[in-house]
């Protein structure tokens, strides 16, 4: 230590360093350390007294929030799709099947002008804010007429009265406990 400092000293125009030990230091080279302007440390485990008042423990929980829509139905007008069947000279109505994902099912008025999505209609039927919802049947009726394409060269557009589906939401719950003996390590001036 001595070897140390006076090397310093004589290099330094001010006196002054920080000596780090894992072990600690004797009394003589706390004495000299500080008549020459050098603060010792040491590195350690932390104990009671270096922990005291501080926070030992933090608890995290997270609340994540999963909703599902299931078992999507697009109610249609039957007289619509019997009447346009004949004005399209069909000698039937077709049944048609959809195998389109629900941000897919585009929604159009008369006029083609672009609506939305099933997605969007089944989103809004969550009530608004977070919560969690047991599986519910719910029912979005249509006010003003409302056509998805059916991808039917034959049959292009069919018109909905209403969109039906099974919603829910799920909590899931994460909870994370950190202590402060984990990550905390001392440094403590020696004087």
């Amino acid at each position: 230590m001595n070897s140390l400092i006076s090397r310093h000293t004589l290099n330094l125009t001010i006196p002054r360093g920080i000596i780090v030990a894992r072990s600690g230091f004797q009394e003589g080279a706390r004495r000299l350390a500080r008549t020459s302007g050098i603060v010792l440390y040491e590195l350690r485990e932390p104990n009671e007294d270096d922990l005291d008042g501080r926070v030992r423990e933090v608890d995290f929980t997270f609340a994540s929030y999963h909703s599902s829509t299931t078992d999507i139905q697009l109610v249609h007008d039957e007289g619509w799709r019997i009447s346009e069947s004949v004005r399209l000279g069909l000698e039937e109505a077709p049944r048609l099947v959809f195998s389109m994902e629900p941000d897919d099912a585009q929604l159009f008025d008369e006029r083609s002008n672009q609506l939305g999505t099933v997605k969007q209609i089944t989103d809004s039927c969550y009530a608004d804010g977070i919560q969690e919802l047991e599986p519910t049947r719910v029912r979005h009726e249509f006010d003003k007429p409302t056509f998805v394409a059916t991808g039917h060269p034959d049959f292009p557009r069919l018109k909905l009265t209403a969109i039906e589906a099974t919603i829910a939401t799920q909590s899931l719950v994460h909870e994370i406990l950190s202590r402060s003996q984990n990550s905390f390590v001392a440094f403590s001036e020696t004087l």
